[in-house]
Parts: C-alpha cells; structure tokens; sequence
C-alpha cells in the first residue's frame, strides 16, 4: 500500500541484537579488580549499558568487592 510504513521495520531480529550484546561483552568486568573495564563502560551511553543490565547487577551483590561502588555509580548515571 502507498504511504504505508511497515511497523515492524524499527524491530531489531534477534540474531542481530545478539551480536550486538557480544560486542558490549568485551566492557564487562572479568573480576572483581577489573576498574579498565568499569571505566570503558562509563565512556558507553546509556542505550548502550541497557542490554548489559542484568550482568551489571551482578557486581554489585556484594558492595564489598572492590568495583561494587564504582559499578553502582554507572547504573545510577
């Protein structure tokens, strides 16, 4: 149909948005003195730190390992 757009077009397939998510993967922490990461992580925008969330999160259980703090400044920006 003429004039009609497609409302499905701004859907992002799946194996796109995975490869996406591997590429962020190289900013997550890999232990818990890992501060290079954290601070790459704080040069992503927002949009970008979103699908990293939930690793993110994981952190932050324990506000005494040593990136805790700075994670939890990130997730709050």
């Amino acid at each position: 149909m003429k004039g009609y757009k497609n409302i499905c077009s701004n859907i992002e397939k799946p194996e796109l948005k995975a490869e996406r998510i591997k590429s962020y993967a190289e900013y997550l922490p890999r232990d818990k003195f890992d501060f290079d990461c954290v601070k790459q992580l704080k040069s992503l925008n927002r949009s970008e730190v979103i699908p990293l969330l939930p690793v993110l999160m994981e952190w932050i259980q324990d506000m005494k390992w040593p990136i805790a703090e700075e994670v939890s400044e990130l997730l709050l920006k």
